[in-house]
């Protein structure tokens, strides 16, 4: 148990470090307040399987929240690859965008019930210049909303947030 949480920390870890390494294009994306669109008809009804299972990325744009998940990999994805507009469904990797709390359930919903997915963020307000992109949490009562609703369908949604209330 011990060893999976060390797994869970670097990769979270990780996937925080990517949020220094911000991209031009997402800037561009922030500044000119272009947002994912989501063609549902071309998003399976049930997502594949993951042996790496998946991982979510939140973060403020504005007054959106923006998410985005995408097929666990061996490679660390870039900032700019997360924050990118297009959705990308190829093979047996995905990356979807979507900008709301129905639509992250809608997207959540099509996972498989046991899937482990891996949700990194941190909070960096007052400490980076207003409107810097990092990935963060939503406000508690969503991320709760989230949480919950991850566990009625039976999937396992580890946070940081998780870790600490582990930790004695």
């Amino acid at each position: 148990m011990k060893t999976n949480k060390v797994a869970i920390i670097l990769c979270l870890c990780l996937w925080v470090l990517t949020a220094c390494n911000g991209g031009e294009q997402a800037r561009l994306n922030q500044e000119t307040g272009v947002f994912p669109r989501t063609d549902w008809s071309t998003i399976p009804e049930q997502l594949p399987a993951s042996l790496k299972g998946y991982e979510l990325y939140s973060w403020q744009q504005g007054t959106t929240r923006v998410y985005t998940l995408t097929t666990g990999t061996n490679r660390t994805k870039s900032f700019a690859e997360i924050t990118a507009v297009e959705n990308i469904l190829e093979g047996d990797y995905l990356k979807i965008s979507v900008t709301s709390l129905e639509e992250l359930k809608m997207l959540l919903s099509r996972l498989p019930a046991e899937t482990q997915v891996f949700w990194g963020g941190i909070d960096l307000s007052g400490q980076v210049e207003e409107g810097t992109l990092y990935f963060s949490y939503p406000a508690d009562e969503e991320l709760k909303e989230i949480l919950q609703y991850s566990q009625e369908l039976g999937l396992k949604l580890h946070t940081i947030h998780e870790q600490q209330e582990d930790e004695p």
